[in-house]
């Protein structure tokens, strides 16, 4: 959930889905929902389902590589990055 705060997905108050923070999707009805217990993403804009990492990716317009060094930066966590080299 720090992830998500972090990239400005948040619900309503007692809303199940919000609008889609993905930027190529035009969410006229909010579609898309984080689910705690999974810990996926849901929307009717992506076949099956999305991780935190690659809702970071989506989010952020990067790949795989930069989105898992970028939840480690949101979540205090340098330890887990490791430089090449």
């Amino acid at each position: 959930m720090e992830v998500l705060k972090a990239l400005g997905v948040a619900r309503k108050d007692g809303a199940s889905h919000s609008h889609c923070p993905y930027p190529n999707h035009d969410d006229a009805n909010p579609s898309w929902r984080w689910d705690q217990a999974k810990a996926r993403a849901f929307c009717s804009c992506i076949d099956g389902s999305h991780t935190i990492l690659d809702v970071v990716a989506h989010c952020e317009g990067v790949d795989f590589e930069i989105a898992k060094v970028r939840a480690a930066e949101i979540l205090g966590r340098q330890d887990l990055i490791k430089e090449k080299g």
